[in-house]
């Protein structure tokens, strides 16, 4: 793992945000030239600080607590102080025009668990169809009731493609230390829709140990 996860400071205890106390948001990649092991924080705190304003992260916080529009102040420190956030890819990609090439992802499928080892997620939001299908294959497995059940909460061009992707929508991590349920979200960049996608994010935040239990059963 070269790029190291923000972990809030707040991370792990219990908010009234209505999000998950140990919940991991996972990106796809950072972009440029400055190649530093700590610039995952370095972005996020330049963000919370609104010295850059990164519209990527904008959209996501309005996708899990289901705002619009710019956030500042005390709204935008309480939300990212209170989660994880890690990108997937472990390389620099050279702009946001450029896609990241098959090696990127697959140096990014050999560090994920690592990360979840750090981080110890109960819950994980993917943005990003391509970082989904390069989740690695070990410690995953789909959860088929939970799958009928998102859909219904999926903006409505979604709702009839469950084939489309191998692997549904929603499945669950087992790692060093712990599970972590893990659901995938389109990417949050141009034609993104907060608004859409927040219904079935709210849904997926709301799921507990005993839901999957119940599911298994």
């Amino acid at each position: 793992m070269k790029f190291l996860p923000w972990i809030g400071p707040d991370f792990g205890n219990s908010n009234d945000q209505g999000i998950p106390p140990r919940l991991l948001v996972v990106g796809e990649s950072h972009y440029g030239e400055w190649d530093d092991d700590g610039l995952t924080a370095i972005a996020v705190e330049n963000h919370i600080t609104e010295e850059w304003n990164v519209k990527f992260m904008t959209s996501i916080q309005n996708a899990i607590l289901g705002g619009m529009g710019e956030i500042a102040g005390e709204d935008r420190t309480d939300f990212y102080n209170s989660i994880a956030f890690y990108n997937f890819i472990q390389d620099m990609v050279p702009n946001p025009n450029t896609r990241p090439i098959d090696e990127m992802f697959e140096c990014g499928t050999k560090s994920f668990l690592s990360c979840l080892d750090s981080v110890q997620p109960t819950h994980i939001v993917v943005f990003g169809f391509t970082v989904w299908d390069y989740l690695p294959e070990e410690g995953f497995s789909s959860c088929s009731k939970l799958e009928q059940d998102i859909l219904k909460h999926l903006p409505s061009k979604y709702r009839h493609n469950e084939g489309h992707f191998d692997r549904g929508w929603i499945g669950q991590y087992e790692y060093s230390g712990g599970t972590a349920l893990v659901m995938k979200c389109r990417h949050a960049s141009r034609g993104f829709s907060p608004k859409q996608w927040h219904p079935a994010i709210r849904w997926f935040l709301q799921i507990n140990r005993l839901d999957m239990n119940r599911d298994e059963s």
